[in-house]
């Protein structure tokens, strides 16, 4: 099945609506959803055909692309919008709908210029709407992503040692996902030891070492055919703080034990409550009913997950009161998570897809994590 030619007639089905007879696309991601080709710019779908932008050093031969795609180069020199002007030309369109989330208010008026009487209508989100529901390749890809990643998580908690602080074990762990079989990191990976998980935002430090804390956050994520994995996870060291290194709120307050059976519980009742025709908004109550009954509802994250896909964070977004109704093929990853100043966070992640019965499991479950 050639899903990148269903995914452009998907586009194109919403023209009448729009008004416009082309979709002029430049986001990676977003050309990259439409096309596959790695190396593209811009695209122009229209009912002529799809004509793809490439830099002219790198323009793919004609016998290797799809019949009813058209390559249009451009040269180093040339701006972005002229070889734009040239898709939208070769298209023959009238009125293209353009990317408002993505294109500059100079580079509106440059392409403006350049394409004369066609009408362009910036329009948001319409190829982000299609994007939140995956095909079986797109799954497959995700679940690919999320191996690898499990993989260098393996990795890291084997090669752990106590002398090592946060700022070393990001370091290690974007090395250990290329050596698993990551394209690339999805985004910074993220360590944090005892209660700098709290902090709002998470910048890695030099110290403490990791035989100084009692448990450590991580959030990390692989890109394998431009999909993206996404996972976060909350141990105890292996190593044990000791008892004075350990903070106010450790001491008298909280035990691991305690905040990480009250998230994984919120977990369950998340993925329990996911199912297609639900809403997301659902979603995130029924992890929140169960925080809450745990008594960590003040600490608890609004936010209880969100999609997955081309990008590590994108649509839907999971929170209490939003009606936004899940599909059957959406890809999310459920994230609920405990914040607790001057203690720290647990944070666990699994990524499921939608389905009428409920869910099925893509990885990442911490089921059986410490």
């Amino acid at each position: 099945m050639d899903f990148y030619h269903n995914r452009r007639t998907q586009l194109l089905r919403g023209g009448k609506t729009d008004d416009v007879d082309a979709y002029l696309v430049a986001h990676p991601a977003n050309v990259h959803y439409l096309t596959g080709l790695d190396l593209a710019e811009a695209v122009l779908v229209s009912a002529k055909g799809t004509f793809v932008v490439f830099p002219e050093d790198v323009v793919p031969p004609r016998k290797q692309l799809p019949p009813e795609v058209t390559p249009i180069p451009r040269a180093d020199t040339t701006d972005p919008t002229a070889a734009a002007a040239e898709a939208v030309r070769a298209g023959g369109a009238k009125a293209v709908g353009v990317e408002a989330d993505h294109l500059s208010v100079a580079a509106l008026d440059r392409l403006a210029e350049a394409v004369g009487k066609t009408t362009l209508r910036p329009l948001a989100g319409r190829v982000e709407d299609l994007r939140t529901t995956k095909d079986p390749s797109e799954a497959e890809a995700i679940k690919r992503a999320l191996s690898v990643g499990g993989r260098a998580m393996l990795m890291f908690r084997a090669i752990l040692r106590e002398v090592d602080t946060e700022l070393e074990l990001v370091r290690q762990m974007d090395q250990l996902l290329l050596r698993a079989g990551a394209d690339a990191p999805a985004f910074p990976s993220v360590v944090a030891l005892g209660d700098h998980a709290a902090a709002s935002v998470v910048r890695p430090a030099t110290d403490p070492p990791v035989a100084e804390v009692s448990k450590l956050y991580v959030r990390w994520g692989a890109v394998v055919g431009g999909y993206c994995g996404t996972l976060a996870r909350s141990f105890r060291s292996p190593f044990g703080a000791p008892p004075l290194r350990k903070t106010k709120q450790e001491r008298t307050a909280f035990t691991y034990e305690k905040v990480s059976a009250a998230v994984r519980e919120a977990m369950r009742a998340a993925v329990a409550a996911t199912r297609a025709e639900a809403t997301v908004g659902e979603v995130a109550r029924a992890a929140h009913a169960q925080l809450a009954a745990a008594g960590f509802d003040k600490y608890a994250a609004q936010e209880v997950g969100h999609g997955v896909g081309l990008d590590p964070r994108e649509g839907p977004f999971l929170r209490p009161g939003d009606t936004t109704p899940l599909l059957q093929g959406m890809v999310l990853n459920i994230t609920p998570q405990v914040r607790i100043p001057e203690w720290g966070m647990v944070k666990f992640s699994q990524t499921v897809v939608v389905n009428r019965e409920g869910t099925t499991d893509l990885g990442g479950s911490p089921a059986n994590d410490d």
